[in-house]
């Protein structure tokens, strides 16, 4: 399983007058959860590869996506500037599980692959405040807060069976004669 989410918010504030004391601010949060779960006592057996992932697309082509954008922008154009609040706060995160719930089989005649990723995480916040003042130097304050707490989580609990290469071992035995096959194998499977 793979998601994308991307949570984007803009403020812009313009303020006049004699003196101001205000702002803006933004806050953005994306949190993702994916679980991916195979039951208890379930079996799933396959000819070709087996890809469980939580986090990626299963055929690996696309890993999950999870972005927060915040900005916000203050002009403060008061003879008095006073800008108490021009904050830009974005924070994103995904947590990504894959269990193998107890005596569950994962049985694959080629490669089984088994994986949980928090995938690309990002986050942006940007906030700006001008005034006339630091307009003559070209400058802006500024109050930027971007979290992705380690990007999240990715993790696997194994309490079943994982088996690759159920069929590595096979005879086949055609006899002088026999008009049919026989297949030996010491495959449990």
């Amino acid at each position: 399983s793979a998601s994308r989410m991307s949570a984007s918010n803009n403020a812009n504030a313009s303020l006049y007058g004699a003196i101001a004391g205000v702002g803006a601010s933004t806050n953005a949060w994306v949190h993702a959860t994916q679980a991916v779960n195979v039951g208890s006592g379930s079996t799933l057996q396959a000819w070709g590869d087996i890809n469980i992932s939580a986090g990626l697309a299963g055929d690996g082509s696309v890993y999950s996506s999870i972005q927060a954008t915040a900005t916000t922008v203050v002009y403060n154009n008061t003879a008095i500037p006073i800008s108490v609040l021009y904050r830009g706060t974005a924070n994103a995160d995904d947590d990504a599980a894959l269990t193998l719930g107890i005596g569950s089989r994962v049985l694959g005649v080629e490669d089984v692959n088994l994986g949980a990723s928090p995938g690309q995480v990002a986050a942006t916040g940007l906030g700006s405040n001008y005034n006339p003042y630091l307009s003559i130097f070209g400058a802006k304050n500024s109050d930027n807060h971007s979290n992705t707490n380690n990007g999240g989580t990715g993790t696997v609990a194994l309490t079943g069976l994982v088996v690759a290469g159920i069929y590595n071992d096979q005879i086949i035995t055609i006899a002088l004669g026999s008009s049919t096959p026989t297949l030996t194998t010491s495959s449990p499977y």
